[in-house]
């Protein structure tokens, strides 16, 4: 039988020290997460099996608003994921995201987006950002997790560290 575990979590002044190498920084300004988790739910399994249970049973992480302001970018996400085959995410998300101009200069400064790669996506966001109700600029495209990998649109911003090594 499913479970369903719903809750919310937020942090703020976040500071990642090991496994999230990024040209944003080291300090999440604002994390904010409220979303429903069902599935198989098994609470005395070893972290792994319980894990590769809920995997099995099909299970969903339903985020009903991710918040996340790091480095100059601010996202604001929902949609659904689920475990891969090694138990990492998968799945995509709907992200309004503020600051992307930003974001793109970070990243081609600390050389993890070439300068080619980089002009193309500045003419690419400046065609999807448009003010939003506040009048601040704002684009919304994808959110992905694949692979160990989270895809803002086309471009790899971050890798996450295995859960199970």
């Amino acid at each position: 039988q499913d479970d369903a575990l719903w809750g919310t979590l937020e942090a703020e002044r976040l500071v990642v020290t090991q496994g999230l190498d990024n040209p944003l920084g080291q300090e999440i300004t604002r994390f904010e997460l409220e979303a429903e988790i069902v599935g198989l739910l098994a609470f005395d399994a070893t972290p792994r099996a319980a894990a590769e249970a809920f995997r099995a049973s099909q299970g969903t992480l339903a985020i009903k608003r991710l918040l996340l302001i790091w480095g100059g970018v601010r996202i604001e996400a929902e949609g659904a994921l689920e475990l891969d085959d090694s138990l990492g995410p998968r799945g995509q998300l709907t992200a309004k995201v503020q600051g992307l101009s930003d974001g793109i200069a970070r990243f081609e400064a600390a050389g993890a987006l070439p300068r080619n790669n980089a002009t193309v996506l500045r003419l690419a966001a400046g065609l999807v950002t448009k003010p939003n109700g506040d009048g601040v600029a704002e684009a919304q495209l994808p959110l992905t997790f694949d692979g160990g990998r989270v895809f803002l649109g086309p471009v790899s911003v971050l890798r996450l560290p295995a859960l199970f090594p």
